[in-house]
């Protein structure tokens, strides 16, 4: 008879201990298991929600004034911004590389300077079909390569690229042209007409345009730059009338650390 009741005593104990490992998951889910855990389980009192850390790496591309500022000291003092720029770059070819230089990299945030190199004699604001395009999963092709640069509509496939991507967008206006005191300066008098600060103009207008219609966050850099007048490198800021020096990117730092805070 003890034998017995020992065997039903010890099944009992055995069907407890499979029903309160099969519930033990889910009461430590609900946190309720207070004075249901028996002796000899080790059980955490809670459960801490876990979170994974957002990317704070940001990838900075652009052309040759892109590149010169990675050189710079207050640049390579942040860790996690990688320069991608190339000189001589239009936005066309940038378009190219962007899978590979931007999205392949996994960051956070894309800062985006393009435009300088693409504003020669010849270049038109906007493909009216622009937006078809920039939405498409592929970057331009050959034909586009040899092609005037189709801005918009490279920034807008940019755009959609890093969308998809949940990669965050910070775009700048392209520079002033010409030094203030010398219009007619180092690089720049490779084009001093009127028509390049005409298309200047219309290409920093759209980009603000832009900005706002799609929600990116804007670095106004031409204004930072630019004299009373409105066309050319204020002072002190440029030596060849295309790229800024260093006090130039001193100006544009702070309103980019300022942007990506946002």
């Amino acid at each position: 008879m003890k034998y017995l009741l020992s065997r039903v005593y010890s099944r009992s104990i055995k069907m407890k201990r499979v029903r309160f490992i099969f519930f033990l998951p889910l009461c430590l889910i609900l946190q309720a298991c207070s004075g249901l855990v028996p002796s000899g389980f080790p059980v955490a009192s809670a459960i801490q929600p876990t979170t994974t850390p957002l990317n704070e790496t940001v990838v900075f591309v652009g052309d040759s004034i892109t590149a010169i500022w990675g050189e710079q000291a207050d640049f390579t003092a942040h860790n996690n911004w990688i320069n991608k720029g190339i000189s001589g770059e239009t936005s066309t070819q940038l378009a190219d590389r962007y899978q590979r230089d931007v999205v392949d990299l996994h960051p956070g945030t894309v800062h985006i300077v393009i435009g300088t190199n693409d504003v020669s004699p010849g270049w038109k604001l906007c493909d009216p079909f622009a937006r078809d395009r920039a939405t498409a999963t592929t970057p331009p092709g050959p034909a586009a390569l040899k092609s005037l640069p189709e801005t918009c509509s490279n920034i807008l496939y940019m755009l959609e690229t890093a969308k998809r991507n949940k990669i965050k967008v910070v775009i700048g206006t392209i520079p002033p042209w010409g030094c203030s005191d010398r219009p007619k300066c180092g690089l720049s008098i490779s084009d001093v007409s009127q028509k390049r600060y005409d298309r200047i103009a219309q290409l920093n207008s759209w980009i603000k345009t832009f900005a706002v219609e799609e929600g990116v966050t804007l670095v106004d850099y031409h204004t930072a730059l630019t004299n009373a007048e409105g066309l050319h490198y204020a002072a002190g800021l440029t030596l060849d009338g295309i790229h800024p020096v260093a006090a130039g990117y001193a100006l544009m730092q702070p309103l980019v650390e300022s942007a990506l805070d946002q």
